[in-house]
């Protein structure tokens, strides 16, 4: 049976620290200490997926990844130069980075390497379009689902810590329950999710017995 493909666009903790290459002690530590934090959370983060990361979320997680476990740059580094530069967090999935004995380095317009403790010019860098491309390709083997799993509801204690989940994902049916007691829309809700369909939304509907917006 033919699959169909989508990019999803909202990743979990645990799926962001899969697909950063990171471990999800690194990437709880960064929200707690407000080096890096997701676009989307509750203010409780205790609570089961409280933190929802972008894709551009992602892609810098996996630059901030490979910088700290593959290049071993201190974090302590990586919070000097975000200060330095005065970057928001997703510059560093727009920024092209180079690194040099544990440091990271911005190429400026005028050609010059420049970063907050040297003025060293031989360096390789981060191939940033490789990383989105390989983010991507990742993230859609996120999203393959076969049609005959359109609608339907699984459980398993492996998953999404035994919520209720659509089959074929990580995301718990009872997502749908809160988008429209916030007066969202299935389109809300299939924007925001692109990996689900219309026949996952009706499921929800029926379990829960609601009205849609």
């Amino acid at each position: 049976m033919k699959k169909v493909q989508r990019l999803v666009k909202a990743f979990t903790d645990e799926q962001a620290a899969r697909l950063g290459h990171i471990t999800v002690g690194q990437i709880r530590y960064w929200d707690r200490t407000g080096f890096f934090q997701p676009s989307m959370a509750f203010e409780n983060r205790r609570v089961a997926f409280s933190r929802i990361y972008s894709f551009e979320d992602v892609v810098a997680l996996r630059v901030l990844g490979e910088l700290r476990n593959e290049h071993d740059v201190p974090l302590q580094h990586l919070r000097r130069v975000r200060d330095k530069f005065q970057m928001g967090q997703e510059a560093w999935a727009e920024e092209e980075l180079f690194v040099h004995k544990k440091r990271v380095y911005f190429k400026t317009e005028d050609g010059n390497f420049v970063n907050s403790e040297t003025d060293e010019e031989t360096l390789p860098n981060i191939p940033l379009r490789k990383v989105i491309a390989d983010v991507k390709k990742e993230a859609r083997d996120f999203g393959i689902r076969g049609k005959d799993v359109f609608g339907k509801v699984s459980k398993n204690r492996n998953v999404a810590r035994s919520a209720e989940v659509f089959e074929g994902t990580r995301i718990p049916i009872d997502m749908v329950k809160e988008y429209f007691d916030e007066g969202l829309t299935t389109n809300d809700i299939l924007k925001d999710y692109p990996t689900l369909t219309n026949e996952d939304v009706d499921a929800a509907i029926h379990y829960f017995g609601i009205r849609a917006a």
